[in-house]
């Protein structure tokens, strides 16, 4: 049993130990052909080829400020859904206070507290849209022109 426990603890340290050697061997190949590549291609080929990715790396910028903006959107809006919510049960326990239907000072304590709560929701939804003091992260817009010069050559079409 003990010799059984031995081995796979040795298998375990070889395989750690062989993924390690091939990570390695990976990354000097990966290095070798950057090398290569770049002793190799044509000065200006570089150039169009880092606009490209210039260009794709604003254009991700650009969705990820859109997707942020649409979720601030839905956080505001459904900080306000909740608080419409809070706002029914409020109105649900007073109106069965004002009946006397069961614990009155209970049905009076829950709608303290939905009132409370839809406030407290109601002034999120705010902090959220940008509207309170709070300070919130401004996104300052960024484009692939504000790297450009007019001296830069242009990509070339491709058929």
């Amino acid at each position: 049993m003990a010799d059984r426990s031995a081995d796979g603890a040795r298998l375990g340290v070889s395989i750690s130990q062989r993924l390690a050697d091939i990570n390695r061997r990976l990354a000097e190949l990966r290095e070798a052909r950057q090398a290569q590549r770049d002793a190799t291609t044509p000065p200006m080929e570089l150039l169009w080829e880092a606009q490209r990715h210039a260009a794709e790396a604003d254009r991700h910028r650009r969705e990820s400020i859109a997707h942020s903006l649409l979720v601030r959107q839905l956080v505001v809006q459904a900080l306000h859904n909740a608080a419409r919510a809070h706002d029914h049960a409020a109105e649900a326990n007073e109106r069965s206070a004002r009946s006397a239907i069961g614990n009155i000072a209970e049905h009076e304590r829950r709608a303290r507290f939905h009132r409370a709560a839809a406030e407290a929701d109601r002034q999120r939804a705010r902090q959220a849209a940008g509207e309170d003091d709070t300070p919130v992260a401004a996104v300052v817009p960024m484009s692939a022109e504000t790297f450009e010069t007019s001296d830069t050559p242009m990509e070339p079409e491709t058929p």
